[in-house]
């Protein structure tokens, strides 16, 4: 089978067809927002959805939509927006960050009828199990549904690089420290499911390779500082836990517990924490 993200024919396909699938998925829905029952515009949308989907689909007969962290991917190859596409692709976005969809999966043959029981179900379900059942109650066989996506190839990722994902996961660990003190410093409830989510993709990649990610615990960034020890503080521990051979769910609570280390400082005015001298 031939790898769709090095062939450059699937990847102008891509850059010619994906905003308009997304564009027109979106519209699709919106439109079921608006009339209750299926109508002459439904119809043409899905239409205009199903000769953008084709050309994709392919000789494979398969293709997945994806959204991973705010961006949307055709298999692997990312879908950009141009400025008039940003307000589809937002609305569409944050539809399935509500419903937690993170992959939606296409298998020819697709009818148009597909696609607006797709549009229906989206709107009309609480998350991607229950969208899944919608659709499967209107014997909908060609596509099906997916969860959140947290860590996954990008379009310059190379997933067999272990620095280049050691680099992309250090990045969104610092963003879930980030997010984690700043709730905690409002006192709102804290994302727990980031944190498990953080933790465990890096339990992961240490186990195949520890080498780069301990290597990002040497830099050194005075500005955020305590974002960083309190990222660091669980690299090392899911570290030592490895080299004592604690099993991989106890390397998870190891690290989750390390990151929470230092959450007291929340109630530390920045202010203080920001000073350059002794306390």
């Amino acid at each position: 089978m031939k790898d769709r993200k090095s062939d450059d024919a699937f990847k102008e396909s891509v850059a010619r067809y994906g905003r308009l699938i997304v564009n027109h998925l979106s519209i699709l829905v919106k439109l079921t927002g608006i009339h209750g029952s299926i109508n002459e515009a439904m119809i043409n949308a899905a239409a205009r959805l199903l000769s953008d989907l084709e050309p994709l689909l392919g000789e494979e007969g398969t293709l997945s939509l994806k959204l991973v962290e705010g961006s949307f991917f055709i298999e692997d190859v990312r879908v950009k927006a141009s400025l008039s596409d940003v307000d589809n692709f937002e609305f569409l976005a944050g539809e399935f960050k509500k419903r937690k969809i993170g992959v939606l999966a296409f298998k020819a043959p697709l009818q148009s009828d597909d696609l607006i029981y797709l549009a229906y179900s989206i709107k009309g379900g609480v998350e991607a199990s229950e969208i899944q059942s919608l659709l499967e109650s209107k014997l909908t066989k060609g596509i099906s549904i997916g969860g959140p996506l947290f860590f996954e190839k990008k379009d310059s990722l190379d997933m067999s690089d272990a620095r280049e994902v050691a680099t992309r996961l250090y990045t969104i660990g610092l963003s879930a420290v980030k997010e984690l003190d700043g709730s905690a410093r409002r006192g709102k409830p804290i994302n727990i499911r980031t944190v498990k989510r953080v933790i465990h993709a890096m339990v992961d990649n240490i186990l195949k390779d520890e080498t780069h990610l301990l290597g990002f615990t040497t830099l050194k960034n005075f500005e955020n500082y305590l974002y960083n020890h309190m990222l660091n503080t669980a690299i090392f521990s899911i570290a030592i836990g490895r080299r004592i051979s604690l099993p991989k769910n106890q390397l998870s609570s190891l690290g989750i517990a390390a990151i929470f280390h230092d959450i007291g400082k929340a109630e530390i005015p920045r202010s203080i924490l920001s000073l350059c001298l002794y306390l």
